[in-house]
């Protein structure tokens, strides 16, 4: 796994703002912004960035977009947590943002991977304790 928690480079940030991003997670028309945006779940060796959009007030789901060289994938997940370090993840839609064709399977496995090194918050490792992720899809 090449995923890490960071903040974006200024290219990353100009390159997301470019994408023109519809953030899914508002029910009006707004994009993804670098600046409401500043940190992800980013592996550089393939070019795969996890972004989290957080939660809508009164969902408990939480709202990501995973956007690969040819992909922008918007993604609804809810968290719970057991005992107090293992965190299961489970799927409650995913769909490509530019057309009704499915997510391709090793998506789902970048996406599986992000979330691992997301873990809590996506903080870096001083801020983001361990834990233990299962998947529930």
């Amino acid at each position: 796994m090449a995923f890490v928690n960071r903040k974006f480079t200024e290219q990353e940030k100009i390159e997301i703002d470019t994408k023109k991003i519809r953030n899914f997670k508002e029910n009006h028309l707004c994009y993804v912004n670098s600046f409401s945006i500043s940190m992800g779940t980013i592996d550089m060796n393939r070019k795969v960035y996890l972004l989290s959009l957080g939660k809508r007030r009164e969902e408990i789901d939480e709202y990501f977009i995973l956007i690969t060289e040819n992909l922008v994938v918007n993604v609804q997940l809810t968290r719970k947590i057991k005992i107090p370090d293992i965190i299961v993840w489970s799927m409650k839609k995913i769909e490509n943002s530019s057309s009704n064709t499915t997510v391709p399977k090793v998506v789902l496995e970048s996406l599986k991977e992000a979330l691992v090194e997301y873990r809590w918050n996506g903080f870096e490792e001083k801020i983001n304790g361990s834990a233990t992720v299962i998947f529930d899809f």
